[in-house]
């Protein structure tokens, strides 16, 4: 579940949005140690909506573009952000 909050000062207004991550992470590592090699399917992780909207205002990329894939696999070999990963790319 996402969450926005509004912070209003003055002229300006400011939106946080959050979302647990924690589901996201287990599950990667549910699927991290349970992939099977040899497979023809290849599932190298599950990115949290508001992180994949990060990633995209980041890297000035759409979701789903050749260039979003290719940022996304370098912050997905990051090690803040490894255990999104649930396979190898």
């Amino acid at each position: 579940m996402i969450r926005e909050t509004f912070h209003h000062d003055g002229d300006n207004t400011t939106i946080q949005r959050a979302q647990d991550v924690s589901a996201d992470i287990k599950h990667a590592a549910m699927i991290r140690d349970n992939l099977r090699p040899g497979s023809e399917m290849r599932h190298v992780g599950n990115i949290p909506f508001v992180v994949a909207e990060q990633w995209a205002r980041e890297c000035g990329a759409s979701i789903g573009t050749a260039e979003f894939a290719e940022y996304v696999k370098r912050k997905l070999m990051d090690g803040e952000f490894a255990k999104f990963a649930t396979g190898k790319f």
